[in-house]
């Protein structure tokens, strides 16, 4: 017998997440990437930490983390679940809430990685469609609502991967949790660049899940550390999904560091905000659509099928995404040397089709 009768059947025609090729020379502004190294204080907390590889985290370090993003959240240690990025937190709340023929409810476009935990839990997806309205993405309220009823988990990634857009606040969220008995869980992995999040209503309900990570404005992505905010009924669950010591004492060192200085996230955050305007500026001049964005992130649609294809002969990788259309793309805001090279790489791509 083959191996391959022994899996799953979610496993067998799944397609692993692809990890990106890199080539010096060429700018990435595809995986939506803060642009910037870790401060100093960062890495020197993680190279003092590297001397402790020997051993095993301790509770005290967990612990250190925990309630520096419970304050950060502004809420109790109890709260806080520590995940090595979104990644893993997403993977703990399927493991503990959905099985065969659960129902998940999620958007479209959306986070691939909630189909395939879905599908290989043996669950089925039912996507709600988001709306184009000039230059924003909507949510409609009542059709997700309809489509939840009788639903296992509903994800609602907000701000929105892969539009930018805004969609939903406090009112959705107890709608959602009052008028259905799902697990509804918000994905706010860019919530800093928006500075609206439903975190505090774990308080009031414990099917209500928040994840985020620091992987974004923190500039944190290689550490890969994540969180999930939930009541502490729920997080007691989803800590019995994680494995043992999830999180090396270099990620917690990075952590621990980046929450303890984050004055520094303000000024991310205001050169991605500073960066978009610039750039949608110019994108709007050569006849493109922006979309607004809340986000670290512009989506545009070009006009230009497999625009992506000629801007990566200009140097630059940015992301297709192919279910709107083959002439969106999304791209991330890097430095400003790597947004000119864009600027001017989708100019000369621009140029060439409309000679």
């Amino acid at each position: 017998m083959s191996v391959r009768e022994f899996a799953k059947d979610g496993f067998l025609d799944a397609t692993p997440y692809p990890l990106p090729k890199r080539h010096p020379g060429i700018t990435y502004l595809d995986l939506n990437e803060c642009p910037f190294e870790p401060p100093a204080f960062v890495q020197e907390a993680v190279c003092k930490a590297a001397r402790r590889g020997n051993r095993y985290p301790t509770l005290d370090d967990y612990y250190t983390v925990e309630r520096l993003i419970a304050d950060y959240a502004g809420l109790e240690p109890d709260y806080v679940v520590l995940t090595a990025g979104g990644d893993e937190a997403l993977r703990a709340i399927f493991d503990v809430f959905v099985g065969p023929g659960d129902r998940v409810v999620l958007l479209e476009p959306g986070f691939a990685m909630t189909r395939f935990y879905t599908i290989v839990r043996g669950g089925v997806y039912q996507a709600v469609k988001l709306r184009e309205e000039g230059r924003r993405f909507l949510l409609d309220e009542n059709e997700l609502l309809e489509v939840a009823s009788g639903a296992r988990m509903i994800v609602i990634e907000n701000p929105h991967n892969p539009t930018g857009s805004l969609l939903a606040n406090e009112e959705l969220a107890i709608r959602l949790l009052d008028e259905t008995d799902a697990i509804v869980v918000f994905d706010e992995a860019y919530y800093e660049f928006a500075g609206l999040s439903i975190a505090r209503l774990t308080q009031r309900y414990d099917r209500l899940i928040v994840v985020r990570t620091l992987s974004k404005a923190f500039c944190l992505a290689g550490y890969r550390v994540g969180y999930i905010l939930a009541h502490p009924t729920a997080s007691e669950l989803l800590r019995k999904a994680l494995t043992p010591f999830n999180l090396s004492v270099v990620q917690l060192a990075a952590a621990q560091a980046a929450l303890e200085n984050r004055d520094y996230v303000e000024k991310v955050i205001a050169h991605v905000n500073s960066e978009k305007d610039r750039m949608t500026k110019r994108l709007e001049e050569l006849g493109l659509r922006v979309y607004e964005s809340y986000t670290n992130f512009l989506l545009v649609k070009t006009g230009v099928p497999d625009i992506h294809e000629l801007l990566a002969k200009h140097g630059v990788v940015v992301k297709q995404i192919k279910s709107l259309g083959s002439d969106y793309i999304r791209v991330t805001i890097g430095t400003r040397e790597e947004n000119d090279k864009f600027i001017h790489a989708i100019e000369q791509a621009v140029a060439s089709v409309t000679r």
